[in-house]
């Protein structure tokens, strides 16, 4: 569709909004929702045009994937593992998370901005631990944070997650001990075939 080309530097390319279709398409749905909160989180299409781009073309092979997968995506995740730790909660049935939504104190001064915020009868916070983590900087900056978050919240649990959480093996782990920790009962079994990676050829 011409409306679906554009040029760039005086190379002819497609739209975001089309390259962000093509990309969800060819993936499984978590796959597909990392790619929708990466477009959406780097300002290059908004939720709501990639939305009415996808039911436009209602008739495309994996269109009902790729606009399920717009459903679930939020323009505020910052990383590949944030959005899969968030998408192993709400595929087991918790409410979709606050995502990096900042936490003040009773006087309205910035504490921190944990990556999840779950909800049952109890909040969680849970953070998603990439490799930069690692690094002994980072590692005291979380720790000065987790603290304030727990002076003030009262009590409210922290839960850090990372890479090694989300294997097929662990999935149901991290399900029980954030439904623990919030009192969420209404869950759902995780479907192996949701989360499954692409060829290594089209890796994100």
């Amino acid at each position: 569709m011409s409306e679906d080309v554009t040029t760039f530097d005086g190379i002819t390319v497609t739209t975001p909004a089309r390259t962000c279709l093509d990309l969800m398409r060819e993936r499984r749905l978590v796959e597909a929702v990392v790619v929708a909160d990466a477009f959406l989180y780097a300002g290059l299409i908004d939720r709501t045009e990639l939305a009415i781009f996808c039911e436009n073309r209602y008739r495309w092979p994996g269109i009902r994937q790729a606009r399920l997968a717009v459903s679930l995506s939020s323009a505020f995740a910052r990383s590949p593992g944030e959005t899969r730790l968030r998408m192993v909660l709400v595929l087991a049935g918790f409410e979709q998370p606050l995502v990096n939504v900042p936490v003040v104190d009773a006087s309205g001064a910035h504490v921190a901005t944990p990556d999840l915020q779950v909800r049952g009868r109890r909040w969680a916070w849970l953070e998603y631990d990439g490799a930069y983590h690692d690094t002994a900087d980072q590692h005291a900056a979380d720790v000065r944070r987790e603290n304030r978050l727990a002076v003030a919240s009262g009590g409210v649990p922290v839960l850090r997650y990372d890479k090694g959480h989300l294997t097929s093996a662990r999935r149901g782990a991290v399900v029980a001990e954030v439904a623990r920790a919030t009192g969420w009962s209404r869950l759902s079994d995780l479907q192996p075939v949701d989360f499954a990676l692409p060829p290594r050829a089209h890796a994100w």
